[in-house]
């Protein structure tokens, strides 16, 4: 399991992770309509909440490897179900079909007294450029610690790599002639 976080979706507010991810899975706690970046509830109706709400989600999403389009369930829990119908509009606007599994629920209250609540399960995948950076960062880090350069850090693993498999098979020739003298 490894937890992750952003600064681009609310702070949490008890002894959980905003989100924690295991295999190609991650698993995102609820997450309310605060703006981020002032602390303050995003408006009072149940559209501006639920906005506010799934950009945060968004954020919380992307910046950890997902997005909303990977989403492959929610959790929505909204204070009053009368609002049903005003939080699916609003939710239309941020997934496509096919949109993910869902289940909705009215909660008594909720944190801060806010309106809505949305829990998301999405799958989590890295691009090639990332993986590709990382990799590239890695070998330049390390060839930094041994005094190479990043191209000599390579070099030098190829090296390595070439010099085990010819010594895998003088192992093999040798094992080979010693059967035939004996």
């Amino acid at each position: 399991m490894k937890k992750h976080s952003s600064d681009r979706a609310p702070a949490a507010i008890g002894p959980y992770s905003q989100a924690i991810s295991t295999g190609k899975l991650i698993y995102t706690s609820g997450v309310i309509p605060i703006v981020p970046e002032t602390g303050a509830l995003a408006g009072a109706t149940i559209e501006a909440q639920t906005e506010q709400t799934l950009k945060n989600l968004s954020n919380l999403l992307e910046d950890n490897g997902s997005s909303l389009k990977k989403v492959i369930k929610t959790t929505v829990f909204i204070k009053d179900m009368r609002d049903f119908k005003r939080v699916n509009d609003v939710y239309a606007t941020f997934f496509e079909d096919p949109y993910p599994a869902r289940s909705c629920v009215e909660v008594a209250r909720l944190p801060k007294d806010v309106k809505i609540e949305i829990e998301a399960i999405a799958e989590r995948t890295e691009s090639r450029t990332t993986t590709a950076r990382n990799t590239k960062s890695a070998k330049a880090a390390a060839a930094a610690s041994d005094g190479l350069t990043e191209g000599a850090a390579v070099s030098a693993e190829e090296t390595k790599k070439a010099v085990k498999k010819t010594t895998s098979k003088k192992t093999t020739a040798k094992k080979t002639s010693s059967k035939k003298t004996e």
